[in-house]
């Protein structure tokens, strides 16, 4: 309620919470499509994908929705098998169809009126129904995979290139729909499901000022929480704004050069990280992809709860990739 309808909690931003949804379907996506774990946890990987998609949903935030994609792809890219294909498939069946459910009980996604309870209950008996629906799908692919009545090559060589042609794609859109369309068609505060319909924000403002904060003074910037006292300089709206929803512009805003480069060293050492360890942990490098592709247009670092993930996620990846010349070594001697 606090929150006009949109599901905030508990990281109190519906944005934020969105993203974290998306993170986590993302890896119980790879942990459902990842042949070396057990049954019964690729199973129960496919039942949470159920709450989560919902979750994404009932934010009725557009970027987690479309970091979401840029995650799935980049996942698909980097496990480009027939095992990931379905497993990713089911996860995204299961939440569709909870988000199919909430769609069609108004109370639930607005959290006021007289059927609340009963809607709700509606709700949770059709999450608990997609759950035990995505895990007996996961376990029958599993079983099949096993006994060798369901394909786990490889999909064709192509299908890489073009998951991450569409994960770029993505990534850019919110980008190009904020220069297109400067005027937000609903309040941010109680949106509805009509939200995913329109593409209109005021995020082009805030990308604006920071960048005229950062010619102002290229070399260090305003300093940090600068940025509040830029936007009120260079506004051209009366809004109360407080950060540059963008990781990368509100650095160059307040840092200048030097945060930047800083920033573009530890995403870069990343980057590299899980190209590196990418075919072995492919999980966490699209999560982390995910949550790039969020915080270029978000104020995600500022939300412990969603970015320590990354950061563990982070570190995940630099560790396998230190690693990797190890695995390349023993595979011939395994053989």
């Amino acid at each position: 309620r606090s929150a006009g309808g949109r599901l905030d909690q508990p990281l109190t931003y519906w944005n934020g919470t969105g993203a974290l949804a998306a993170l986590g379907l993302v890896l119980c996506a790879r942990l459902a499509g990842d042949r070396t774990r057990p049954l019964a946890l690729r199973a129960a990987a496919a039942a949470a994908s159920a709450p989560l998609g919902l979750g994404v949903y009932l934010s009725f935030s557009r970027g987690a929705l479309t970091a979401l994609g840029v995650g799935l792809a980049v996942l698909l890219a980097l496990a480009p098998t027939w095992a990931q294909l379905r497993a990713g498939a089911i996860a995204l069946e299961a939440g569709a169809l909870c988000a199919g459910v909430a769609s069609l009980l108004p109370a639930v996604e607005v959290a006021e009126g007289d059927g609340r309870a009963a809607q709700g209950a509606v709700l949770l008996a059709a999450v608990l129904a997609a759950m035990a629906g995505a895990a007996a799908l996961q376990a029958w692919s599993a079983r099949a995979e096993r006994d060798g009545t369901a394909r786990v090559d490889e999909l064709p060589r192509g299908v890489g290139p073009v998951a991450l042609a569409v994960a770029a794609v993505l990534a850019l859109a919110p980008f190009a729909a904020a220069a297109v369309d400067r005027e937000p068609s609903d309040p941010a505060f109680g949106a509805t499901a009509e939200r995913f319909g329109s593409v209109g924000s005021r995020r082009f403002e805030y990308w604006e000022a920071a960048l005229q904060g950062f010619a102002a003074d290229p070399a260090v910037g305003r300093g940090a929480g600068g940025y509040q006292a830029i936007w009120l300089e260079e506004r051209d709206v009366r809004e109360r704004v407080l950060d540059a929803h963008s990781l990368e512009l509100e650095t160059a805003a307040e840092l200048g050069l030097v945060g930047l480069a800083l920033l573009a060293l530890l995403m870069a050492g990343v980057a590299t990280a899980a190209r590196r360890a990418g075919r072995e942990h492919p999980g966490p490098a699209a999560a982390l992809a995910l949550y790039a592709a969020h915080s270029a247009i978000d104020w995600d670092w500022e939300l412990p709860a969603l970015t320590l993930v990354a950061v563990v996620l982070a570190g995940t990846v630099l560790a396998a990739a230190e690693r990797a010349p190890q695995l390349a070594q023993q595979r011939p001697l395994a053989r």
